[in-house]
């Protein structure tokens, strides 16, 4: 038997040699070309072509621990992490030891969010590994996921030695301490210990606030005795300050900046327009907190006071006094206070799930506290749900703070306030002044023109109108429900002293507007229901002081609400914001208010508002782009705008051969003046289309002889309506869904195509003559050959109802009005509202049309309305394209009659294409700062107000 067998074994061996020589000098070679092809891919940052090529490479060795870790790799830059720690793991089995595949588990872990796992690879790397300054910073990047901050600075540090330059390693050094480089650091000495002697550093006296003396007589002087008998020279302290909402232009509030220089730069700015305090509404990165340091280090004579908030999240069941809520908060409160006095190290946002800041406070800045706030503007539903579920819960007695009678949200918000004092004097001897934040529909006093809305359904039903029951649920209606600062009762042990701070706007709730006490108030410029409410909460607070906390008008285009007055939400210009915050402050201080904080200092993109959010998707790019419709985002005494004006691209290639010679044959010509070329640009604001007409240089534009119509077609494929708007005769093809129409130096016109608007005027059911403005459900978007155009009208009021059935009507206003004003910033007689002019000096007429005014859903990515779902919310669809045409008309007893069609393609009266340009999108931004005009206007005023000085100069 062994004699038969061993021919056979020898056969086996002779073929697995050839097998495997063919193997090592044949398909082995295929493969390692292969893998070297991928891995140049790779590193040309082309993964999914390395992919497919490491595809290949796999017919041929498929169980290669080289093509399995750079597969891996690939996988990791693409972010599909489960997939590469699977092949990191497998490569491992061939080869425990090696350093590739333990550096990528490494950073996927990290990437992962597994800290823990991430050091245990990073530890299996050679020496050598480890020093390098990639693996030292991912390090320390694990160890902030941990909250290892003092560690992860360590490793920061050691990179930095040797490479201060490193932009990971500076980046990270912001994150852990807001500092630019390792020398900043020392610039911010540490927290001295615990002083033996209770400090007091700002009280409440007499209803306002008064600080220990500076050095600067600017102020009144009070002098007093502290415990031991010293004196000590307090200073009356009016409070005229700046609201920092952070969240700058690509970011949103939960992304406030790290550096310290970004809020050094804020502090001086907002300082030299005489502000003598700053407001921040939650706990900042800790480069704020060494820049409120460096900045008062050096202007100790006129230093820069901090209102610091807690900021509140929505608690579970809208019931405050939840338990475990509360303990969170608590947790919350210290974590602020210990931070503010420097002895904090909390984790960086990347670690908190709540996108929280966090890092190394180490600045001690609690000499510079004017005021705790606690919590936030609460909605009426949270507060009426918190006194149904806590009905014993009315009142405290605390060593600080005590109340009786109150409502349980007014005892829990006491109490919080309690336990900060309590906390802080424990633990720091130091004691600040305390409030909560309140807003009006909160405020202590009855308005007789607010309605319950269960009660505004019932008026409504008896007058015939067909409405759907009202769903399940507490109501945010305002007036149902008080939280009053005045029940609460400072105990002598608070030598701070306690205060109220209180939000209010001129254009909302409507009851500021049409309580008749406030309507007909006047103040030194004539109406002003604005004064009348002040005027009525500061003759309820008798014994708390009280500071306006947010005051503030929008510049944006779009309006939200309409005051009578005309301080609406939003629709002012840069102008009318100055003037309109000059009046606000002035009636805040004649009414005996502690002061007042304005709200903000820069325009946050992110923000939305009721009137515009349907129309902002999606949410999560939404700030990547500026809209103009929308008041919220246009608060700020700062705007931002592109770091470089946006390129003009011509449209219509070499410009169309000039009709005209002289100034005379102009003057013959019919119709207007002709069109050369088209140009358009763009920003993160509006689209920009330019076209210059066949005039000579700085000649007048003579609007009697007619005007022109731009066609746009925002869609990349048909939509809107084939007819233009009266030009009889004229089809255009691929369709228009807006024309911009110019007839005069007036005003000019953006119309929408009937089959793109979705505001749609509709019958009220069951009340005749009555009509609302809505978005339909499951609407679509179309083409229609001879569709018509409309304006664009939206309901900024809505229809309401007063307490006893009197209707106040609707308030709408046409978004289709383009008011004429010159846009240029650099204009002597720049108008930020403005749309449209006739820039003479180069002959051109110039159109702003912002991307919310065309429905753009996200100008980003080219998003663009596209119809409504079954919730009436609108959706869109992705454009590639903007087709634009311009036609020249006469005009003749109200008509008019084409006397030049500008478009790419056109035959008789059909153009079959417009001029084309690429959608516009971008993913990032390069913006810089540039102050409103309300920021030089209302600096004289602050000045006057609290006594520093006032350095902002107009540029204008």
């Amino acid at each position: 038997m062994s004699a038969l067998k061993r021919p056979a074994l020898w056969a086996v061996v002779v073929l697995v040699g050839i097998v495997g020589g063919y193997w090592w000098f044949q398909t082995r070679p295929i493969a390692r070309a292969l893998y070297q092809t991928a891995e140049a891919e790779y590193h040309d940052g082309h993964y999914q072509a390395s992919l497919d090529i490491l595809k290949k490479a796999r017919e041929f060795e498929a169980l290669s621990p080289s093509i399995m870790r750079l597969t891996a790799w690939n996988y990791l830059q693409m972010r599909k992490l489960s997939l590469a720690e699977k092949l990191f793991r497998r490569s491992l089995i061939f080869n425990p030891w090696s350093a590739d595949s333990h550096r990528g588990l490494a950073f996927t872990y990290l990437e992962m969010k597994k800290p823990q796992e991430a050091l245990d690879h990073f530890s299996r790397l050679p020496e050598s590994d480890r020093r390098t300054a990639l693996v030292r910073t991912a390090i320390s990047g694990a160890y902030m996921l941990q909250n290892q901050n003092s560690k992860a600075l360590e490793f920061v540090a050691s990179v930095l030695a040797s490479e201060p330059n490193n932009k990971v390693a500076t980046t990270q050094l912001a994150q852990l301490t807001g500092a630019a480089n390792l020398a900043d650091l020392t610039k911010v000495p540490p927290p001295g210990p615990k002083p033996k002697d209770l400090q007091v550093r700002a009280r409440l006296r007499d209803g306002k606030f008064e600080v220990l003396s500076t050095g600067h007589e600017s102020q009144t002087a009070v002098t007093t005795a502290d415990n031991s008998g010293a004196e000590e020279n307090w200073k009356k302290f009016y409070i005229a300050g700046v609201n920092i909402g952070p969240a700058m232009p690509g970011h949103f509030a939960t992304e406030p900046p790290f550096e310290e220089k970004i809020y050094l730069d804020w502090l001086t700015q907002i300082a030299a327009m005489g502000a003598n305090c700053v407001r921040i509404y939650t706990l900042l990165p800790p480069g704020f907190y060494r820049a409120l340091y460096l900045y008062n280090a050096h202007h100790a004579d006129y230093p820069l006071y901090l209102f610091q908030e807690i900021w509140l999240k929505e608690p579970p069941d809208d019931n405050l006094a939840d338990p475990g809520f509360t303990k969170d908060f608590t947790s919350t409160i210290h974590n602020v206070v210990d931070a503010v006095h420097g002895h904090a190290s909390l984790p960086v946002r990347d670690a908190n799930p709540a996108g929280e800041a966090g890092g190394i406070y180490a600045a001690d800045v609690s000499n510079y506290i004017i005021g705790w706030l606690v919590g936030r503007e609460i909605e009426p539903h949270v507060a009426v749900t918190t006194n149904l579920r806590n009905p014993r819960l009315r009142n405290f007695n605390g060593k600080y703070l005590s109340i009786k009678g109150g409502n349980a949200t007014e005892v829990w918000l006491t109490e919080r306030c309690d336990g900060l004092v309590h906390y802080e004097a424990e633990q720091y001897n130091s004691q600040h002044p305390v409030a909560f934040v309140n807003w009006p529909p909160l405020d202590p006093i009855r308005h007789p023109t607010e309605t319950r809305l269960v009660d505004e359904l019932r008026i409504r039903t008896q007058l015939g109108e067909k409405l759907k029951p009202l769903g399940q649920g507490v109501q945010d209606d305002a007036d149902v429900v008080s939280v009053d600062e005045e029940k609460v009762s400072p105990q002598p042990a608070f030598e701070a002293g306690y205060f109220g701070l209180f939000h209010a706007y001129p254009f909302w709730p409507d009851f500021v507007f049409t309580d008749p006490a406030y309507r007909e108030a006047n103040d030194s410029k004539g109406l002003n229901s604005y004064w009348g409410y002040l005027q009525a909460l500061k003759a309820h607070y008798q014994h708390t002081p009280m500071v306006i906390g947010e005051y503030g008008l929008s510049t944006s285009i779009g309006i939200a609400h309409f005051n009578p007055m005309g301080l609406t939400h939003g629709g002012l210009s840069e102008s009318e914001q100055a003037q309109g915050l000059v009046r606000l402050t002035d009636n805040i201080q004649q009414s005996g208010f502690a002061g007042g904080i304005v709200f903000e200092w820069i325009d946050e993109w992110w923000k939305h508002n009721w009137i515009a959010i349907d129309f902002e998707k999606p949410f999560e790019r939404k700030a990547l782009w500026h809209n103009e419709m929308d008041p919220e985002q246009f608060f700020g005494l700062m705007k931002f705008v592109p770091a470089n004006p946006p390129l003009s691209t011509p449209l219509t290639g070499e410009p169309i051969p000039p009709a005209t010679n002289s100034a005379e044959a102009v003057a013959q010509a019919s119709g207007p003046p002709k069109v050369r070329w088209i140009s358009a640009s763009s920003d993160p604001s509006a689209l920009y289309i330019d076209f210059t007409l066949d005039l000579p240089s700085s000649t007048d534009l003579d609007w009697t002889r007619g005007g022109y119509e731009i066609a746009l077609n925002t869609c990349g494929a048909p939509c809107g309506s084939g007819l233009l708007p009266g030009l009889a005769g004229l089809h255009i093809l691929p369709g228009s869904n807006f024309v911009v129409r110019l007839v005069d130096g007036g005003p000019g016109e953006l119309l929408v195509a009937d089959s793109y608007n979705p505001y749609r005027d509709v019958p009220v059911g069951g009340v005749p003559n009555l009509t609302d403005i809505i978005l339909p459900r499951n609407w679509q978007t179309k083409f229609q050959p001879d569709g018509k155009f409309e304006d664009l009208i939206v309901e900024a009021n809505r229809r309401r109802y007063l307490p006893d059935g009197t209707m106040v009507a609707s308030k709408r206003y046409s978004r289709s009005i383009l008011l004429h004003g010159d846009f240029d910033s650099s204009a002597p007689d720049y108008d930020s509202l403005g749309e449209w002019y006739y820039d003479q000096a180069n002959s051109r007429v110039r159109v702003r049309l912002p991307w919310g005014l065309l429905l753009v859903l996200d100008p980003s990515e080219g998003f663009i309305f596209n119809g409504t779902d079954d919730a009436a919310t609108p959706v869109g669809t992705v454009s590639k394209n903007i087709q634009v045409t311009v036609v020249g008309f006469s005009t003749n007893g109200g008509s008019y009659n084409a006397t030049q069609i500008v478009a790419k393609h056109f035959s008789g009266g059909k153009i079959t294409e417009g001029w084309t340009m690429p959608w516009p999108v971008w993913s990032s931004l390069d913006v810089r700062a540039v102050p409103k005009k309300s920021y030089y206007v209302l600096a004289p005023e602050f000045g006057k107000l609290t006594g520093y000085p006032v350095q902002a100069m107009s540029a204008h």
